[in-house]
């Protein structure tokens, strides 16, 4: 007797997931302000305002979650905001190490300075 509920509920479990699956495919991805998203939409996470295109959409528990391809991570649909377009990044010039140093001192460049060749010690011509 257990045994046959068991594969009754077994197989309810493997109807719902089959239907849920089947019912996915036809959802719409909507967004925080019930707007459609579609794969290659340009897409914004609401809570750390991550931005990137979708790649993937999936249906899992009647939720729709929607993978990103600047982060590789899903997010639920209901949490993104369709944009027009990803903004365009400014272009970032790397500084050396020299001239980061001399930026966080207020310098504009390195003075050189001349070392002594004596070896009189520490006090060398000190009057």
């Amino acid at each position: 007797m257990l045994i046959k509920w068991i594969i009754t509920q077994v197989n309810t479990l493997f109807f719902f997931k089959f239907f849920l699956s089947v019912v996915g495919d036809q959802m719409e991805a909507k967004d925080c302000r019930n707007r459609i998203i579609e794969i290659g939409s340009t897409v914004r996470y609401i809570g750390t305002c991550s931005m990137g295109r979708a790649d993937e959409i999936h249906v899992r528990k009647c939720e729709t979650w929607i993978k990103l391809n600047s982060t590789g991570l899903l997010y639920r649909s209901d949490f993104l905001e369709l944009v027009d377009q990803l903004p365009l990044k400014e272009k970032r010039v790397e500084k050396n190490l020299k001239e980061k140093i001399l930026q966080s001192r207020g310098l504009k460049k390195a003075v050189t300075t001349q070392i002594s060749d004596h070896t009189d010690g520490p006090g060398y011509g000190g009057g």
